[in-house]
């Protein structure tokens, strides 16, 4: 079943966009114009690139979401995530 975006939940924005890019070729296998004229919704190659993007920012935050919840944080776990989050962000490593 594919992931539903939850605003108030910014995971299920993760989920939807990592299901969406696991199944792209179903996707647009789907919405092909010819088959059954839902061409309107096709997504071009930039807008894939876009949620692929996106994905990875989102992917950085998630995996920080879930160390956190996986034990009690304290500053000397939250000090070096919270460093790492900057500099992957800062220096446009994803």
């Amino acid at each position: 079943i594919m992931p539903h975006d939850v605003l108030t939940h910014w995971n299920s924005t993760f989920n939807m966009l990592k299901f969406a890019l696991e199944y792209q070729q179903v996707i647009d296998a789907i919405i092909d114009t010819h088959k059954l004229g839902l061409g309107k919704y096709e997504l071009e190659e930039y807008e894939w690139a876009l949620i692929k993007q996106l994905h990875n920012v989102l992917k950085i935050l998630k995996d920080a979401t879930l160390y956190f919840s996986h034990s009690t944080p304290n500053l000397s776990m939250d000090i070096p995530t919270m460093n790492h989050i900057d500099f992957v962000f800062t220096n446009g490593i994803i």
